[in-house]
């Protein structure tokens, strides 16, 4: 009986760290990241990418991008998924176009996506 109770202690511990674990991203993920570095190379002068995520349940949740170039600057508006931890699915809202990255590195402060189809690996900071 002893052995029943402790495996059932250990699942039990196993699923709250697990469902602790996948929320992890989805808390930090919340708020304004402004991009660092694109393929490699920081961002000219004059230009910058904010992404501003705002989660939602469960990882899901929408997502703004705010390019500022000199002269002027674009919004784009969407929504994202995450899954398992390991992928960030970003969904513009005004077409069928998607991006699937692959979460490299996560803390509070620092996120790090690489694009699976051409490997440009995107380097964010919170604002």
């Amino acid at each position: 009986m002893k052995k029943y109770v402790l495996f059932l202690i250990i699942a039990v511990a196993l699923v709250v760290t697990s469902c602790s674990k996948a929320n992890k991203v989805n808390k930090s993920i919340d708020g304004e990241w402004n991009v660092e570095t694109l393929a490699g190379e920081s961002m000219p002068p004059g230009e910058k990418y904010v992404f501003k995520f705002e989660k939602d349940k469960k990882g899901k949740g929408s997502f703004t991008i705010t390019y500022t170039y000199i002269g002027g600057s674009d919004v784009e508006i969407g929504n994202y998924i995450l899954e398992d931890d390991k992928y960030l699915y970003l969904r513009w809202a005004a077409d069928s176009y998607a991006y699937v990255l692959k979460i490299q590195e996560y803390s509070k402060t620092d996120l790090k996506l690489i694009d699976e189809d051409d490997n440009t690996i995107w380097v964010l900071k919170k604002i």
